[in-house]
């Protein structure tokens, strides 16, 4: 019996400490370039759903739409989209978990670089939606964030 209660401790523990990151790569781009900023994750383990949202400058790039849904159940419905950034809301139809390799793109944002010589960052938010990441046990997961940055031209050093 205390060899039962030790597992279940020792696997609480373990579940509360589960991590993912949503992150996105830094690129140098052209004014005028359209490019796909690719939205990537480690850690996705038995998720049954996920939201958050992402913002940039919109007087440096410009959205022209998602495109690349390599997560199961991504579509273009589960996505609301604004000037200077997006929400996006995803959940595992079945129910069942899904999980996926380290790196995964799980969707692509395709923006058009608009002034030379700028930066944008762009970041991953809580902000109109909250990040929240889900396992099949029904835990929230801590979730680290990793913005790209932008560079449209040569871009400065400083």
């Amino acid at each position: 019996m205390r060899r039962i209660i030790a597992m279940l401790l020792i696997g609480c523990c373990v579940q509360s400490y589960a991590q993912m990151t949503i992150f996105t790569d830094s690129q140098q781009v052209e004014q005028g370039e359209t490019f796909t900023a690719d939205v990537k994750v480690t850690g996705f383990n038995n998720i049954v759903s996920m939201q958050f949202s992402m913002s940039w400058d919109a007087d440096v790039l410009e959205l022209i739409g998602v495109e690349n849904f390599e997560l199961e159940g991504v579509r273009d419905d589960r996505f609301g989209l604004f000037i200077d950034g997006l929400r996006f809301a995803w959940i595992d139809d079945n129910l069942s978990g899904v999980t996926v390799e380290d790196s995964t793109t799980i969707f692509s944002v395709k923006l058009k670089a608009l002034s030379v010589d700028d930066v944008s960052s762009i970041e991953i938010t809580d902000a109109p939606a909250v990040i929240e990441v889900v396992d099949v046990n029904e835990n929230f997961l801590s979730v680290t964030t990793e913005g790209g940055t932008i560079t449209v031209g040569e871009g400065s050093t400083t």
